[in-house]
């Protein structure tokens, strides 16, 4: 895997933004805060998905799909 350390920081920064909608509830935030968190959540997400998308397939990969 060539960007291993790219993704690994973007999966550690969907897991902060997980501890932090956690923390949201836990202090009854604003609605806005959630829908904010949840959003920079999904965008990080969708940022991973892109970073393993753009990562070379192995043979097994592209004969298994």
């Amino acid at each position: 895997m060539r960007n291993r350390e790219y993704i690994e920081n973007k999966l550690d920064n969907v897991e902060n933004s997980l501890m932090n909608c956690h923390r949201l509830v836990n202090t009854q935030a604003p609605a806005s805060e959630y829908k904010a968190q949840i959003a920079k959540t999904i965008e990080l997400v969708q940022e991973v998905r892109n970073a393993v998308d753009n990562e070379p397939r192995t043979a097994s990969e592209v004969g298994g799909k």
